[in-house]
């Protein structure tokens, strides 16, 4: 079951419960243009059964009735949501590095 909780902001939190448990959550961001997808995880114990695959699924069914707004996903590098993402029909668009300083002293 997904269960959307809402927040104070324009945010969407999305999430997947098993047995009253939450195993899964996305942020959804909708803009007039387009929806974007944050801050997606499922536990570690409940991947690859498809947990994610549905809870994108019922994202891609809301999109197709705003007009078929597209969808943007951001991934880490070397995040295996990237491959989760490719394997649903999303089209890889761009990429873009981020630095972090951080003083750490001498």
């Amino acid at each position: 079951m997904v269960r959307e909780h809402y927040q104070k902001d324009a945010i969407k939190r999305l999430v997947a419960y098993l047995n009253n448990e939450p195993i899964g959550v996305v942020d959804v961001i909708e803009s007039e243009n387009y929806i974007e997808l944050d801050g997606f995880g499922v536990l570690e114990q409940f991947r690859h059964q498809g947990i994610g695959s549905t809870i994108q699924s019922l994202i891609g069914e809301y999109a197709i009735s705003k007009n078929h707004k597209p969808i943007i996903l951001v991934t880490d590098g070397e995040d295996t949501a990237k491959d989760m993402y490719a394997k649903q029909g999303y089209v890889y668009q761009s990429f873009c590095y981020q630095i972090l300083k951080e003083d750490i002293g001498n």
